[in-house]
């Protein structure tokens, strides 16, 4: 414990690297598990995102502040906005495990993008408890770190060299 009574904190909060999607990309692309790299990306990590947290503990942490407030999976519809980049797709099915199927109201970049219609179809599906519907928005747009510190490059399984993500999102900041 530190002078305030807290766990002391790593570069990544109390948990360690390799719980961290980019991890398994990182040992696939360099074929290192070597502490030394481990640290030495959790670092770069920290250094441009800090106190960044696995996606578990995001999920798990907003879905126990709702469900102090009666947004739960048998009260609420989840809708969520992810980019539809593969690489989103592991917090989504996350998300599901926890909170059944959701509605996805996604567009590249992670921006909602369905429209009135949309909207009015994802209000439709909520459950009626109480004569209240609930709705749980998750809008996730998405980043990727390289292995050399690079903000917007990511190893694809599969990929000699790093590629775009989001690639969307960078392109419109290149329009700007």
């Amino acid at each position: 414990m530190d002078s305030v009574g807290q766990e002391p904190q790593t570069p990544l909060g109390r948990h360690n690297s390799e719980s961290f999607v980019g991890m398994q990309k990182m040992v696939e692309h360099d074929h290192t598990t070597s502490t030394e790299a481990l640290d030495k990306y959790a670092a770069i990590l920290e250094s441009h995102f800090p106190r960044a947290v696995p996606e578990e503990v995001f999920i798990n942490t907003v879905t126990s502040l709702l469900g102090k407030h009666g947004y739960t999976k048998e009260t609420s519809i989840n809708l969520v906005s992810t980019c539809r980049d593969e690489i989103c797709r592991p917090f989504v099915d996350k998300l599901d495990k926890i909170w059944s199927n959701s509605f996805n109201i996604s567009s590249l970049g992670g921006l909602v993008f369905c429209g009135r219609t949309g909207f009015k179809a994802a209000m439709a599906h909520a459950p009626v408890i109480d004569g209240k519907e609930r709705y749980v928005f998750w809008v996730a747009p998405h980043v990727a770190l390289s292995l050399e510190g690079t903000v917007g490059k990511v190893y694809r399984t599969g990929r000699e060299h790093a590629s775009s993500a989001c690639g969307a999102l960078l392109a419109v900041q290149n329009e700007i």
